[in-house]
């Protein structure tokens, strides 16, 4: 079995792959065993280097999404104070 990193245009590893015949591509680098860690590192010149990953940045609701998720907490809301009523 022949075990290959695969990358992408920036030469950061995205995958680890475990094929069964040899690949030539300048993006699949042949690796001696499945080495998961290296997964999000740039190969370069034969190294892998550490990248800093950007922090997450949070998803923002549009104003009809924000309306949608009030409704459905007001709904919730008034569901269980009706519930306690009873």
């Amino acid at each position: 079995m022949f075990n290959y990193a695969q990358l992408n245009e920036e030469n950061i590893c995205i995958g680890i792959s475990q094929l069964s015949g040899e690949v030539h591509s300048p993006r699949m680098i042949l690796l001696e065993n499945q080495n998961v860690s290296l997964l999000g590192k740039k190969y370069n010149k034969g190294l892998w280097d550490e990248v800093e990953q950007p922090e997450p940045t949070p998803e923002t609701l549009s104003p009809t999404e924000q309306a949608i998720l009030q409704t459905a907490i007001n709904t919730e809301y008034i569901a269980s104070l009706m519930e306690v009523k009873a």
